[in-house]
């Protein structure tokens, strides 16, 4: 379960980039450009460690503050 949200969190967050691979034409012989890989794993990292924190922060402020907004609103109106 864990690795489903974190593997639809990674493709929703843009993914790995692959269009260089598959637009050069010197990697269909097996040359990969590994430095430029790893900055891209960096980079998807930095935007993952982002959106985890967001995501955290989201879970653990805003949806426990909306919650008593709502049963508060609803207990004034039901009254």
């Amino acid at each position: 379960m864990i690795n489903t949200l974190l593997t639809l969190a990674h493709n929703f967050l843009g993914g790995f980039d692959l269009t260089q691979r598959v637009i050069n034409p010197t990697t269909q012989d097996g040359w990969l450009d590994w430095e430029a890989d790893d900055l891209n794993r960096a980079f998807q990292k930095r935007r993952f460690r982002l959106f985890i924190g967001l995501l955290v922060f989201f879970g653990l402020f805003v949806l426990p503050m909306l919650g008593i907004l709502l049963f508060t609103l609803l207990d004034k109106w039901l009254r």
